[in-house]
């Protein structure tokens, strides 16, 4: 009992003195979440309480609450830090008793082990081990910094632009998006260029677990639809020239075919007549950027495409004179002259 005791006291020491380094890594929980500790006490985490993270499994965190900590599950928070002072081996390596090589080893560390630095002395550093608290000498020589990462991995439960000021971002239900933070029961993801963008709590699931988070996805990722929109923006101002597909000059279907060939590998019809059987067609108040749409300009049908970008615009290929420009799909001209559109990606 008395063994028990003393074990239980070392590890609150450890644990004490991990708060006295002071974390770094950080969470917010984002749905109310309560338990039951040993001592049969009611533990609850409100929703956008802030914790301290001190170790994080495939399908767990370890967090640190009145100097106790518990295993919280990851669909119910998010981490927004994570701490600069960890550490990991380069190769099994012993964690020393004393700044001696010839003194009793504590245990094996191997390259699963995260580290906590405390401090160095001459060529060892003094470290804890993050998932159970073992103090300790290695040889700086063996210990490298570990990959940092400040973003939770979710996926959209719903098709829609998200706009911040100029900026848009296109998503996709099933589509992964970086979470980096969460207040006002809104998340706040972040795109490529590190642009901020809100979305409503229901809008966004969490992965239970690590192993589902780093599954491929079929579906198509935000960064494919940047590239579209990209390329797009690069080419207004190219010219307009009859049965071109690029890569300086265009016609209408022919700009939308090379986007996608030469952007995506996706090859589509040359004709803009066509172009509406090459992916699923989508309600006009249900657009986002990728997507492609269609007016009747002749009189006779369908003859004219353009890439749709969000907040309303598409850039297509005009006329001899215009060339590759940006018109809003709700304007006087072509508003009344809309058929239909098609998204290809999924």
């Amino acid at each position: 009992m008395k063994v028990k005791k003393y074990k239980l006291w070392i590890k609150i020491s450890l644990l004490c003195m991990l708060m006295i380094i002071g974390f770094k890594d950080t969470g917010i929980i984002v749905k109310q979440y309560s338990l039951v500790d040993s001592n049969l006490i009611h533990i609850l985490f409100e929703k956008e309480e802030k914790v301290n993270i001190i170790r994080e499994a495939s399908d767990h965190f370890e967090v640190v609450k009145d100097n106790k900590s518990y295993r919280l599950p990851k669909d119910i928070m998010i981490r927004t830090n994570k701490d600069s002072d960890r550490f990991a081996v380069k190769s099994a390596t012993p964690l020393y008793s004393k700044r001696d090589l010839n003194s009793s080893v504590v245990r094996e560390i191997t390259t699963e082990d995260e580290l906590v630095f405390v401090s160095k002395d001459e060529e060892f550093g003094y470290y804890i081990t993050a998932t159970d608290f073992k103090i300790g000498y290695i040889e700086l020589k063996n210990v490298v910094g570990k990959e940092q990462s400040m973003v939770t991995l979710g996926l959209s439960n719903v098709t829609r632009d998200l706009t911040n000021n100029d900026k848009i971002l296109s998503i996709r239900q099933g589509d992964k998006i970086a979470i980096v933070g969460f207040a006002n029961g809104q998340y706040q993801i972040q795109d490529a260029n590190k642009a901020v963008y809100n979305i409503e709590e229901s809008a966004v699931s969490l992965f239970k677990t690590q192993e589902l988070a780093n599954r491929g996805s079929e579906r198509t990722t935000v960064s494919d639809v940047k590239k579209l929109v990209d390329a797009a923006k690069s080419k207004i101002g190219s010219r307009y020239v009859y049965a071109t597909a690029g890569p300086n000059t265009f016609d209408c279907s022919g700009f939308t075919s090379w986007l996608y060939k030469s952007q995506l590998g996706i090859t589509l019809s040359r004709s803009s007549r066509d172009q509406p059987s090459s992916g699923q067609k989508v309600e006009r108040s249900k657009l986002i950027a990728g997507d492609l749409v269609f007016f009747n300009t002749s009189g006779k049908g369908i003859s004219h495409v353009g890439l749709y970008i969000g907040n309303g615009e598409m850039i297509h290929v005009s006329t001899s004179s215009r060339g590759v420009r940006l018109d809003n799909i709700n304007s006087a001209y072509y508003s009344p002259r809309f058929v239909t559109a098609t998204r290809i990606l999924k």
